[in-house]
């Protein structure tokens, strides 16, 4: 299976200046020595890349004669020969990863006159060991000698290598903080209360984790490819961990969940391929698709019926009967929980479930009656995708997002198209008619039967709209 890989998309439109026309200013790239460079509209000099090979690099503070304020994005990146560097007192800001991807960098001195800087500034710098901040600046430090970039206002540790240590008055730990870092262990003050996005990705020597209690959010892919990452703890304040948290942390075989986790996102486990064994907490209500894809733990359960993860309905196993009651209790039917189930034709939704997944149904291409109760608020894209057999669906007020193709889609190569002739059920002014509306499906509206003496027609149709009012004897 090809792996998932995210890619930044960087576009640069360059305006063409004829010949005649004068150069605006931060306009032309001017080189100066092993500097390439831009100036701003105040004629200083905005550092665009270096080629040098210097190993103790100290930037200059000008070059020919234009003041240094500025280091742009990727400036530095791929830089292999720099093992120090050293920053001028002329600069004030630094865009997006300007000292990414060196991998041989290992200290940096940041001066006092720095007050701007941008996200990843030191992405993927495995080797770094001290983040020197001049004790005069009043916008980032590295207190304590911890050899981290913290932003002093908000208390949010930006950048860290792999001798770092978390101060007890740091609260966040900010997004790709450590990402590629070669950091094998750190503590997590209970100070922190936040783990922002792709903070510790890459870490591949990172063995363990305990995030204490005082942790309330993890951020997306916050530890995504911790190859080495064998023991994981979820403190108990932490209710969501998001997509791809752990994706493909290979080594990982024992996680510990805190006593508030209710939802796990999408693919947060997959391709953990060590992972047999889960004990999940009674909080858990609500699991995504694909956080339990190529991991031991799935491979083990029975192929002989449903399997659960907390009271999340995760997966299906084996053939489902033509006719399934889901048990009481349920609170959640996973993405792709009955996909494929081609034998089954009627389905009971107990009415203690509230989100049905992206493609939980998909390809049941022999349903044709579904109950769903008033307990449902959401339902994912294609949940019933290709159903080709279901004519109507009855689609509750409780309902409140009904995702892109989740009802009267089926699957036409190459893509997917209105099953003919299917009908939507529901109240006036639903999220049900809201969606059978912007996908052109007959809707019916359903409601109470008016006095026999007021009694208007059965069917009111406006054939423009595709809409039919229904009303129910008492």
């Amino acid at each position: 299976m090809k792996r998932i890989i995210s890619i930044m998309l960087t576009v640069v439109m360059l305006a063409l200046i004829p010949a005649a026309a004068p150069v605006h200013a931060g306009a032309e790239k001017i080189i100066s020595g092993d500097f390439a460079y831009e100036l701003d509209n105040s004629g200083n000099a905005e550092i665009d890349k270096y080629s040098g090979s210097a190993s103790n690099l100290t930037i200059p503070s000008s070059l020919d004669g234009h003041k240094v304020t500025k280091i742009d994005s990727w400036a530095f990146s791929g830089c292999k020969s720099v093992v120090s560097l050293t920053i001028p007192d002329t600069v004030t800001k630094f865009y997006i990863m300007a000292f990414s991807d060196m991998p041989n960098l290992k200290s940096v001195f940041i001066p006092k006159s720095v007050n701007d800087i941008w996200g990843s500034t030191f992405y993927r710098c495995p080797l770094l060991e001290t983040i020197t901040v001049d004790k005069d600046n009043r916008y980032y430090d590295s207190r304590e000698n911890c050899n981290a970039l913290i932003e002093t206002k908000t208390n949010t540790l930006l950048s860290g290598g792999c001798k770092t240590r978390i101060p007890s008055s740091v609260t966040a730990i900010g997004a790709t903080a450590f990402l590629g870092s070669s950091i094998k262990s750190i503590t997590i003050p209970d100070s922190v209360k936040t783990i922002e996005r792709s903070a510790f990705e890459h870490c591949e020597s990172l063995t363990s984790i305990t995030i204490p209690d005082s942790v309330e959010t993890i951020g997306h892919e916050a530890f995504r490819e911790c190859s080495s990452l064998k023991s994981v703890r979820i403190g108990n304040s932490v209710k969501t961990i998001e997509k791809l948290t752990f994706w493909e942390c290979t080594s990982l075989t024992d996680i510990t969940f805190g006593s508030s986790v209710s939802c796990i996102n999408e693919s947060v486990f997959y391709g953990c391929t060590s992972l047999s064994q889960l004990t999940f907490p009674e909080s858990l209500v609500r699991v995504d698709e694909s956080v339990f894809w190529l991991t031991p733990w799935l491979e083990n359960q029975p192929d002989d019926g449903p399997v659960f993860a907390g009271k999340a309905l995760y997966k299906y196993k084996g053939v489902c009967p033509e006719v399934y009651e889901i048990p009481e209790g349920t609170t959640c039917i996973s993405g792709y929980a009955f996909s494929d189930q081609t034998k089954l034709r009627s389905v009971k939704i107990p009415d203690t479930v509230t989100f049905i997944g992206k493609r939980a149904f998909d390809d049941c291409t022999s349903l044709t009656d579904v109950t769903i109760p008033d307990s449902v608020t959401s339902v994912g894209t294609l949940a019933f995708g290709n159903c080709t057999s279901m004519k109507s669906v009855v689609i509750p007020a409780s309902v409140t997002e009904i995702s892109d193709s989740a009802f009267g889609y089926q699957w036409v190569s190459p893509h997917y198209v209105l099953l003919e002739d299917f009908t939507i059920y529901g109240s006036k002014d639903s999220m049900a008619e809201s969606y059978a509306m912007t996908n052109d499906i007959t809707f019916i509206e359903v409601g109470d039967m008016p006095p026999v003496s007021d009694k208007k027609p059965l069917f009111e149709c406006d054939i423009s709209l595709r809409k039919t009012t229904v009303y129910e004897e008492h």
